[in-house]
């Protein structure tokens, strides 16, 4: 969520964002990305819960499918976000083959 808020990806300014000490902002979300070597839902909601939720927050899921045409091509995704406050950050998401309903 700080990330869209600040609209940078530069490390300085996203940690004087937090809620924490800067230095250790900063090192931690160097820390992180470091340790970062592949994509796993493990990481992912660890890094959620350490920058987005608060402290003993219950996670708020929320489901979606949206339809839309660009150009001629229609865009058909079932998308699956954790709600942080004002914002919901994709987790899992799918094409759909079609336009219309999933099922």
């Amino acid at each position: 969520m700080r990330l869209s808020l600040v609209r940078t990806v530069n490390l300085v300014e996203l940690a004087q964002a937090m809620n924490h000490w800067r230095c250790f902002r900063y090192k931690r979300i160097r820390r992180f990305l470091k340790e970062f070597n592949a994509f796993s839902f493990e990481t992912l909601s660890k890094f959620i819960a350490q920058f987005f939720l608060p402290s003993g927050a219950k996670w708020q899921i929320s489901m979606d499918r949206t339809n839309w045409k660009w150009g001629q091509i229609d865009i058909n995704i079932l998308m699956v976000s954790v709600v942080c406050g004002t914002v919901a950050i994709p987790v899992v998401w799918k094409f759909l083959p079609k336009k219309g309903n999933s099922n």
